[in-house]
């Protein structure tokens, strides 16, 4: 199985390893003009060697710091949360405590943008990474005409 990583910034990828679960930030600058993807095997501290796929991501990630809550779809306990960033597939966030959350979950968000008229969106996520308290979530669903769709693209313009 391939491990997914993302050239973020030109120069920093995140690699996670599958058998300790050690993450680290590592310099891959000099595959900063790949176009799409490249595959190599990343060897981790521990010894354990796995396979990567290195990719660039797919839209611009807005680093944010907003106060927001999520519930599971299937229950109606409010987690409180931190939109730590955004972007127009999906988002990170923290949970305080121990996350309750795991992948494949389909979870519903709201959070205030920090935007002059503070908007509100609530939308459902489906969770694709945990790492501790962070929480990697894709929007579920996108549609044009959807009015929390079309805020979030203003704010990330």
């Amino acid at each position: 199985m391939e491990n997914r990583a993302f050239l973020e910034d030109d120069r920093t990828a995140v690699f996670k390893c599958p058998q300790c679960n050690l993450v680290k930030s590592m310099d891959v600058g000099q595959y900063s003009k790949l176009d799409r993807f490249i595959r190599f095997t990343a060897r981790c501290v521990c010894g354990h060697s796995f396979k990567v796929v290195l990719e660039r991501r797919k839209f611009y990630r807005k680093k944010v710091k907003l106060a927001g809550k999520c519930s599971l779809k299937s229950g109606s306990r409010d987690f409180s949360i931190v939109v730590k960033d955004l972007s127009r597939q999906g988002l990170g966030f923290e949970v305080f405590g121990r996350t309750p959350f795991k992948v494949g979950d389909l979870l519903m968000v709201e959070f205030k943008l920090d935007n002059d008229s503070q908007t509100v969106i609530r939308k459902e996520v489906k969770v694709q990474l945990i790492t501790g308290e962070t929480v990697g979530a894709a929007f579920y669903s996108m549609d044009p005409q959807n009015v929390y769709d079309k805020e979030l693209g203003f704010y990330l313009l």
